[in-house]
């Protein structure tokens, strides 16, 4: 909410923009899922990766109205899935008597993320600027993005 703000929309242009976020996200968590299930997790979260990433640039860089709310939805959308996309693939890989134990370690580090994201990302925009609100985020998802691609290349080649 600072971010728009201080970008002079209106709390009720705020409100919009956060509801459209959220609705991506409930629209597209369980398609998306449900196409993880008929394809392959880890292409399908290589993909919601790759529209994290690209919906993020679009918020960066852009400042039109219209165009943020778009890069919102798009962010919910692709952002959602990538939770539940990562905890089936945990399950998928590890043995029976180690899921509980990976499963919570999982949830431990997604969540001391989530809390650790808005205030890194404050930070951010205190000492570089309003316009690296989400430098720190689009650096973590490209990291993890290309960790993705490695690991389709190294799995295609065999090493995995």
């Amino acid at each position: 909410p600072v971010y728009l703000l201080r970008h002079d929309y209106g709390v009720e242009e705020i409100g919009y923009t956060f509801s459209v976020f959220i609705i991506g996200g409930l629209l597209a968590t369980v398609p998306v899922t449900h196409l993880a299930d008929r394809f392959s997790k880890s292409k399908v979260l290589l993909g919601s990766v790759c529209m994290v990433v690209l919906s993020v640039l679009g918020l960066s860089l852009l400042d039109n109205v219209i165009a943020t709310k778009v890069f919102a939805f798009i962010a919910g959308a692709s952002m959602s899935p990538i939770f539940p996309l990562s905890r089936a693939l945990i399950g998928s890989k590890l043995p029976t008597e180690k899921l509980p134990s990976g499963t919570a370690l999982f949830t431990a580090i997604y969540s001391a993320g989530c809390t650790a994201g808005p205030i890194l990302s404050a930070l951010a925009m205190k000492y570089w600027g309003d316009r690296y609100i989400f430098s720190l985020m689009l650096a973590i998802f490209v990291i993890f993005m290309v960790r993705l691609m490695i690991n389709k290349k190294k799995r295609r080649l065999g090493y995995n």
